[in-house]
């Protein structure tokens, strides 16, 4: 009997957290397509490229085939 109450509350506990990780906002760089590179800010962009030891290239929005694409996108190359 105990076992079963455990196992009923830990089904909504597992519920909660996946709710809020659905929720909670994505950081962090991520690989788009040809080498092009998105993430939230100018600084994270440039310190990626310098983890890397390569250079830093900002790639205007208008230039990739990315329509409503938020946040920095990048190459390093």
């Amino acid at each position: 009997m105990l076992a079963g109450a455990a196992l009923s509350m830990s089904v909504p506990v597992a519920l909660c957290l996946l709710a809020a990780g659905c929720v909670a906002p994505v950081t962090g760089v991520v690989r788009l397509y040809d080498g092009l590179l998105n993430t939230s800010t100018l600084q994270e962009a440039e310190s990626y490229c310098a983890r890397r030891g390569e250079p830093f290239r900002l790639i205007p929005a208008q230039d990739a085939a990315l329509a409503g694409q938020q946040g920095v996108l990048f190459r390093c190359d």
